[in-house]
C-alpha cells in the first residue's frame, strides 16, 4: 500500500500535465466559441443582403413589375454565342458595307438587346447571391458583359446614322442601367464590372461621330433626365467588404465543417493546426470589419476631409505581410478607388450634359480640376486627387 508521501508526489508530479490539459482544453472551447460567433455574425450579414431588395424606375418608359436578373441572365447567354470581336469593330461602321453588316449583327442580336431592354426596365434590380456556394458561388463575366455593352454601342450608332436620335438614346440609357444595376451588386467583381461598364466610354463611343450638342431637344433631354436619374442611385461609399467575407467564410466554414483543411496557398491561410487557421480567418473578419466601419465614416465626412483619411486608411502597411488579410486588401482598396474615378466621371458627364453652372455634387467638387484657356473652361478629374489615394492613372 502506497503511503501518503508517496501519493503527494504522484499528485504532485501529474497536476502539470492535469493544468496544461485543462487550459488546452479552455483554449479549444475559446477557439470553438470566437468560430461559431463569427459564423453566426456572417449569417446575419447573409440575411440582411438577401432581405434588401434593389428597387428602381426605368431610366425612359415604361417600368414592368419583373425582376432584371433574370432578363439580364439571359441577355448575358446570349451574348455569349456572339462574335465579340465583330461586335465591337461594327459599333464603329462607317463604310456603306460596313453600315449593312452592321444591319444585319442588330438582327441576328435582337433577342438579345431585348432581354437587355427588359431587364432594364424591370422594377426589381436585386442581384441574387447563392451565398451557400461560397468560393464557387458565380460571378459575371467582364467579357461577356461588355459584349452586351458594345452591341447596345453598335445600336445606339445604328440609330443615330438612321436619323433616329431618341431611339439611339434609348438604347444608350438601357445599356447604362445594366452597368448601374452590376454596380451596386453585392459581389465585388461584379460591382467592379458594372463600375468599368458605367464611364462615359459607353455614351461617348455610342454617339459616334454626333456631339450632345447636336442632338434634338428631346432627344438630349431624355438623356439629362435618365442620366440624372442614375446619377442619384449610385453612392459614392462602396459596399464590398461585408458581402465578400459573408461569401469567403461560408466557403472556409464548409472547408472546416467536412473535416479537411483549406489549401492555405489558394485562401491565403498560413499553414498549421485546424485551430490557427481558424483563429486566422476570425482576426481577418475583425480586421475587415473594423476597415468597413472606418471607410463609412470618413465618407460620412466633408469630401476634402475624407480624401485625405482614405489616404491613411488604404494602406497595406496596417496589416502583418503575408496574412490573409494583406492578400485580399488590395482589392477592396481598388475597388474604393474605382468607385471614386468612375462615378467620378459619370458624374463629369452628367454634369455636361445638365449643363448646370458647376456641379451641384460636393464629391465630384472635390475631385475636380477647373482649366482655364482662350477656349473657355474644362473641368476634369483631378489626378493629385487620385495621387494622393495612391491610384495611377
Amino acid at each position: 500500500m502506497l503511503n501518503r508521501s508517496v501519493l503527494l508526489v504522484v499528485a504532485v508530479a501529474v497536476l502539470p500535465g492535469i493544468s496544461l490539459l485543462v487550459r488546452s482544453r479552455a483554449h479549444s472551447t475559446n477557439v470553438e466559441e470566437r468560430w461559431r460567433a463569427t459564423v453566426e455574425h456572417m449569417r446575419e450579414l447573409e440575411r440582411a443582403f438577401d432581405e434588401r431588395h434593389v428597387t428602381r424606375p426605368a431610366l425612359w418608359g415604361e417600368t414592368t413589375d419583373e425582376r432584371a436578373e433574370s432578363h439580364y441572365d439571359r441577355a448575358c447567354a446570349l451574348a455569349e454565342e456572339l462574335d465579340a470581336d465583330r461586335v465591337r469593330e461594327l459599333w464603329h461602321a462607317t463604310t456603306p458595307e460596313e453600315r449593312q453588316e452592321r444591319a444585319a449583327l442588330l438582327e441576328e442580336a435582337a433577342p438579345v438587346l431585348d432581354a437587355l431592354h427588359r431587364g432594364a426596365h424591370a422594377r426589381d434590380a436585386s442581384l441574387a447571391v447563392e451565398w451557400a456556394l461560397g468560393f464557387e458561388a458565380p460571378r459575371r463575366r467582364l467579357m461577356t458583359s461588355r459584349t452586351l455593352i458594345h452591341l447596345a454601342q453598335a445600336s445606339a450608332a445604328h440609330a443615330f446614322d438612321a436619323g433616329r436620335p431618341l431611339e439611339g438614346v434609348n438604347m444608350l440609357l438601357d445599356a447604362l442601367q445594366f452597368a448601374g444595376d452590376l454596380a451596386e451588386s453585392p459581389l465585388l467583381i461584379d460591382s467592379m464590372i458594372g463600375l468599368a461598364l458605367l464611364t462615359p466610354d459607353v455614351l461617348v463611343e455610342g454617339l459616334a461621330d454626333d456631339s450632345l450638342a447636336a442632338l434634338p431637344d428631346e432627344a438630349r433631354e431624355r438623356l439629362r433626365d435618365g442620366l440624372r436619374q442614375l446619377d442619384a442611385r449610385l453612392e459614392w461609399c462602396p459596399d464590398a467588404i461585408e458581402p465578400e467575407l459573408v461569401a469567403t467564410m461560408r466557403g472556409l466554414e464548409a472547408a472546416f465543417a467536412n473535416g479537411a483543411e483549406p489549401t492555405p496557398e489558394v485562401v491565403g491561410l498560413q499553414a498549421g493546426q485546424r485551430e490557427s487557421m481558424q483563429v486566422q480567418v476570425i482576426e481577418h473578419v475583425q480586421a475587415l470589419l473594423l476597415l468597413n466601419e472606418e471607410i463609412e465614416a470618413a465618407f460620412a465626412s466633408e469630401p476634402g476631409e475624407a480624401l485625405a483619411r482614405l489616404s491613411q486608411l488604404l494602406e497595406t502597411e496596417r496589416f502583418e505581410e503575408g496574412s490573409i488579410t494583406s492578400l485580399v486588401f488590395p482589392s477592396f482598396r481598388s475597388s474604393v478607388y474605382a468607385r471614386l474615378y468612375s462615378l467620378g466621371r459619370f458624374r463629369l458627364l452628367t454634369h455636361a450634359v445638365s449643363a448646370d453652372e458647376e456641379p451641384r455634387d460636393p464629391w465630384l467638387r472635390a475631385l475636380l480640376r477647373v482649366e482655364e484657356s482662350a477656349e473657355g473652361t474644362r473641368l476634369t478629374l483631378d489626378h493629385e486627387a487620385f495621387a494622393r489615394l495612391e491610384l495611377a492613372l
